[in-house]
């Protein structure tokens, strides 16, 4: 065995440079019936599907091969990886609006005064 501390200093260069090329020769295709994308993971009925937010862990969103469903190659995991990355963007960015918005008043209304809060689609007044 060969222990990390005693490779020289070309040696090292050479493994890097192996591994960053990583040379693959391809000999030809696999049957259809192969063609899957990864298998596993989160499986779907712990997900929303509207929001592809987690039912078990709150803010915790999952899109793609992040979940356990299996499709053809060819587009069809490219759909699902978008369709999900969509879905499940939205609901973040709108999570994270409405816990900046709920911040915000709470700051406002610690200062004891009326606040104006502006945004392009948002107005908001607290009274104190």
């Amino acid at each position: 065995d060969l222990q990390a501390n005693s490779l020289t200093k070309q040696s090292r260069h050479a493994l890097v440079q192996l591994l960053k090329a990583f040379p693959i020769e391809i000999t030809g295709k696999r049957p259809v019936a192969e063609a899957i994308i990864t298998s596993g993971g989160v499986k779907t009925g712990e997900v929303d599907p509207k929001t592809m937010a987690s039912k078990k862990a709150e803010g915790l969103f999952f899109a793609g091969e992040l979940l356990d469903c299996d499709a053809y190659t060819g587009g069809f995991n490219l759909q699902i990886a978008w369709a999900t990355a969509f879905a499940a963007g939205n609901a973040a960015a709108e999570k994270i609006a409405a816990t900046m918005i709920r911040l915000i008043i709470s700051l406002a209304t610690s200062f004891e005064a009326s606040a104006y809060l502006f945004s392009p689609s948002i107005f908001v007044r607290t009274v104190m």
